[in-house]
C-alpha cells in the first residue's frame, strides 16, 4: 500500500466476479487493525490501449504524452509521461522523465517526486540524471533495489515503442520522429548490456 490510502491489487484473470476481502493495519508493534469488506465486486482493469506487444520481456505501456523543447538553443528536450508502464508482473504507475540530447550526448533526467522509483537513486538532490550509455549500464547494476533496476531497464526496452507511437500520433514535430526514435534505439541497446 503506498500513497494516501490508495492500493493496486493484481488479480489473475480467472479471479471471481466477487469476494470478501481483509486488510489488516499495523501501527507499531500493537494489535492488528482488520477491516473487512464483504460483496465487492471486481472489475477487471482496462487493458493498456498502447502496447508494446512485440518486446520479448513483455513490456507495457499506457497513455504516453510528450512535451518537446530547445531549452536555450542548446540541444532539445522530450518531457515523456507513461501513465503506466508494466514487465512480468511488476507495475510503475506514472513514470515522469526528460530525454534529453545536446552536444555532449543523450541523458534521461528524473525528478524525485515523478521518477517511478522505489528507493531515490538521488541522494539529496531533487534530481537524478543518468548521461550516456556507459552511465546507463552502471546506473541499472547499480541501484539496490531489484524494482528500480527493473523499471530502468523496462523503461530503455519500450522506449522506441513509445517514440513510435508519438510519431505515429504526431506528437513529435515534423521530422523529428526518426531522431527520437534512433536515439531511444540507442538507449535500448544500451541497456541490453546491464
Amino acid at each position: 500500500m503506498r500513497g494516501e490510502g490508495a492500493a493496486l491489487l493484481a488479480l489473475p484473470p480467472d479471479a471471481p466476479e466477487s469476494a470478501q476481502v481483509a486488510i489488516s493495519f499495523h501501527n507499531g508493534g500493537g494489535e492488528p487493525a482488520v477491516v473487512r469488506v464483504e460483496g465487492l465486486w471486481l472489475l477487471p482493469a482496462p487493458a493498456p490501449r498502447e502496447q508494446c506487444a512485440a518486446d520479448s520481456r513483455g513490456v507495457l505501456f499506457e497513455n504516453v504524452s510528450a512535451d518537446e523543447s530547445e531549452p536555450g538553443g542548446e540541444g532539445r528536450r522530450l518531457a515523456l509521461n507513461i501513465a503506466a508502464l508494466a514487465e512480468n508482473g511488476r507495475s510503475w504507475p506514472e513514470v515522469k522523465f526528460n530525454l534529453q540530447e545536446g552536444a555532449d550526448g543523450w541523458s534521461i533526467e528524473f525528478r524525485r517526486k515523478t521518477g517511478g522509483f522505489e528507493r531515490w537513486p538521488g541522494g539529496k538532490r531533487d534530481v537524478y540524471r543518468i548521461s550516456g550509455p556507459a552511465a546507463l549500464a552502471e546506473a541499472i547494476a547499480a541501484l539496490p533495489s531489484e524494482a528500480d533496476r527493473r523499471l530502468l531497464g523496462a523503461l530503455a526496452q519500450v522506449l522506441p515503442d513509445v517514440m513510435q507511437t508519438l510519431a505515429a500520433r504526431g506528437d513529435l514535430k515534423a521530422g523529428d520522429g526518426s531522431s527520437w526514435l534512433e536515439l531511444a534505439r540507442a538507449i535500448r541497446d544500451a541497456s541490453d548490456g546491464a
